[in-house]
């Protein structure tokens, strides 16, 4: 019997299989110039390659890192040097200007040249950046007077403002709404402070820059008698008349008597006085001005948002309030527009004047225009201002002397003694407080990563 085979062309097959396969290998090395192209080449060295291979990619940029962190210092330094030169210049026109053989009117143009080589030392170290990240003013100042703003609506501001708002309107949040402490530097709203957010977690923005410098527990600030706590008082008011009324009837209620509510709470005739002085008392042309502005709220042109708007706002809600029933008065017109079931606000604020007015005063908001523009300029003359005073014996807050109370300074308006001592970080009775995080008013810091592990 004969059994017929291939074999040796089989063999010849596998052969020349086994030469391609070595032939691939060997043209991978050598088109990659690499000994170890895959893990079958070698396990261990491979490991061991792409170990080195890390390294050698983490040095790289490391070098590089350290490339972009001299290029950082350099300009750091070259600013340094910028501001060190104009100093020395300012140094050197000190000494010239002390010179007797020059006039005070060359003193003067000394003077003028030293006042905006002080305006370029600041412009250099509030500009002075590298990809963005400021070099010479990173901080470390808002973290003084991020710890006061806080510190101060902890002890007193957040809780007397709540206790306030219900006494004077009646108006307590709902209990499940949180109240977000945010702090600016340069608040994206253009203003000291600023209410927003959700109907879940309100955000009270507050811009750091326009609450410094201030001292005391009411934060008063010394550049303009501005007190921090007051402004705090007139935020809350927007805070809890929304969490308290809801936002679809705060977002329909007429601008003027929401922002007229906030400023009666905290007191505006200061605002009311700048407006309408002459120096030594009211200015009949712009207490003209101001009442037409008033009218013109109150007949439903736009709000601008100006200081005319808010003392307008502030003159039509204390006139409003000076109208009502005083057993009841702003504490049950509040409540009025609360339990009103309508969702129309101008009915609702109409039925709550028609409810609390009385039958010689004011009983809709027709009525209200019409008796504002007749009684408007005697009201505003009968109100006390210290002309000559930068600071007002009242300020013209709700429970303040125009209303047949104690005389209510800027500094009485909260009364931070009153406070308790809260140990919980939880001022209010009504909101949960969430406070910034420590870090993110904190000095910033650069880390400069120049080896080639990191962690």
């Amino acid at each position: 019997m004969i059994i017929n085979h291939n074999m040796n062309a089989m063999n010849a097959h596998r052969n020349m299989t086994m030469n391609t396969v070595k032939s691939g290998k060997t043209m991978e090395k050598l088109s990659s110039g690499l000994r170890i192209n895959k893990s079958g080449d070698d396990a261990a060295g491979l490991a061991i390659s792409e170990k080195m291979r890390g390294q050698i990619r983490g040095l790289d940029q490391a070098s590089r890192n350290a490339q972009d962190a001299i290029s950082l210092i350099q300009t750091a330094e070259g600013a340094l040097g910028e501001t060190h030169a104009i100093i020395q210049r300012m140094r050197e026109l000190s000494v010239q200007a002390v010179n007797d053989t020059y006039t005070t009117k060359d003193r003067e143009e000394i003077q003028k040249e030293i006042d905006q080589l002080v305006s370029e030392v600041d412009r250099i170290g509030n500009t002075t950046e590298f990809n963005n990240i400021k070099l010479l003013n990173s901080g470390g100042e808002n973290n003084e007077i991020a710890k006061n703003i806080l510190k101060g609506l902890k002890e007193g501001w957040l809780e007397m403002s709540e206790k306030r708002i219900e006494t004077q309107y009646g108006l307590v949040g709902k209990g499940t709404t949180s109240l977000k402490v945010v702090l600016n530097s340069g608040t994206p709203y253009g203003e000291l402070a600023h209410v927003g957010g959700t109907s879940s977690v309100l955000e009270l923005h507050i811009d750091m820059s326009d609450f410094a410098p201030s001292t005391g527990v009411d934060g008063t600030n010394n550049l303009g008698k501005l007190y921090n706590d007051r402004i705090i008082a007139h935020e809350m008011t927007h805070a809890i008349m929304d969490d308290a009324l809801g936002a679809s009837k705060m977002n329909a209620m007429p601008t003027w008597f929401v922002e007229g509510s906030a400023e009666f709470i905290a007191g505006a005739d200061e605002r009311v006085k700048n407006l309408i002085s002459n120096g030594t008392g009211a200015d009949a042309g712009k207490v003209t001005d101001l009442i037409n502005r008033a009218s013109a709220l109150l007949n439903g042109v736009a709000w601008s948002g100006d200081d005319k708007d808010y003392a307008a706002g502030y003159i039509i809600v204390k006139y409003m309030s000076s109208k009502l029933n005083a057993a009841n008065n702003m504490a049950g017109l509040m409540s009025e527009i609360k339990n009103y079931a309508g969702a129309d606000v101008a009915k609702a604020l109409n039925a709550a004047l028609g409810i609390h007015g009385t039958t010689n005063n004011i009983n809709s908001i027709a009525d209200l225009k019409t008796k504002f523009d007749a009684d408007a300029n005697g009201f505003i003359g009968g109100l006390n201002f210290d002309w000559l005073a930068i600071d007002e014996a009242d300020v013209g807050a709700i429970g303040g002397s125009d209303v047949g109370g104690a005389p209510m300074k800027a500094e009485d308006v909260l009364n931070e003694a009153d406070a308790a001592d809260k140990t919980d970080g939880q001022p209010m009775q009504k909101f949960n407080v969430i406070w910034p995080a420590e870090d993110s008013f904190s000095p910033s810091q650069l880390i400069m990563s120049i080896g080639a592990n990191f962690g």
